[in-house]
């Protein structure tokens, strides 16, 4: 950009060189600007089934749709969902001690009763 103004600036003799050097410099400082990335805007969309079907309970109740029939098969299912969570998280805590019960009868075979 400097080197383009010390060139108009400077006297010169031929109009056609003068023209040359505004296009050329013109030119340099379009291609010379690089493109800025385009934006991607995506708007995040989450799905959790358990709060859809609550919603839907909802206003099924508030409609007044909601038949005896369909509150039982909702608090069976709820009741077996939690039952079900229980029993996973019994089968963790078990797992965890075995692994600690091993590691320490690994350690005790390795190091001998010195440790203990």
């Amino acid at each position: 950009m400097l080197i383009c103004a010390e060139i108009l600036n400077a006297k010169v003799s031929f109009s056609k060189n003068l023209i040359f050097v505004e296009i050329f410099c013109i030119m340099k400082i379009v291609f010379a600007r690089t493109p800025k990335p385009k934006r991607f805007d995506f708007p995040t969309r989450y799905y959790d089934p358990r709060k859809e079907e609550l919603e839907k309970r909802k206003k099924m109740r508030e409609d007044g749709k909601l038949t005896a029939e369909d509150r039982i098969k909702g608090s069976m299912k709820s009741s077996w969902h939690k039952e079900a969570k229980k029993s996973n998280d019994r089968k963790n805590v078990i797992t965890t001690l075995v692994y600690l019960a091993i590691a320490a009868l690994l350690i005790w075979f390795i190091f001998g009763a010195k440790i203990f």
